[in-house]
């Protein structure tokens, strides 16, 4: 379940929570958090079979992407995509 957000983030696209993100503001990590854990966990799931390495994969794909946010293009794709 997606957490609400204050002063009306929940309402952005994912590319103004990648610009917030760039931009140092880090609750725009918890909202795309929230909106791609369960894709991103599904399809890790799905490919390992086995939840302790599920979660390291999330944990990894969103380490990176904090790490590598400045890189996404929504020009050239949806952030889901992206990510996965």
């Amino acid at each position: 379940m997606e957490v609400a957000r204050p002063n009306g983030l929940e309402h952005c696209s994912d590319a103004d929570f990648v610009r917030l993100l760039v931009a140092g503001n880090h609750e725009a990590m918890t909202v795309i958090f929230d909106r791609y854990y369960r894709l991103v966990m599904s399809v890790a799931l799905r490919m390992l079979h086995d939840v302790a390495e599920a979660e390291d994969v999330v944990q990894i794909v969103f380490t990176r992407f904090f790490e590598k946010a400045n890189l996404f293009d929504a020009a050239k794709g949806n952030l889901g995509t992206w990510l996965l």
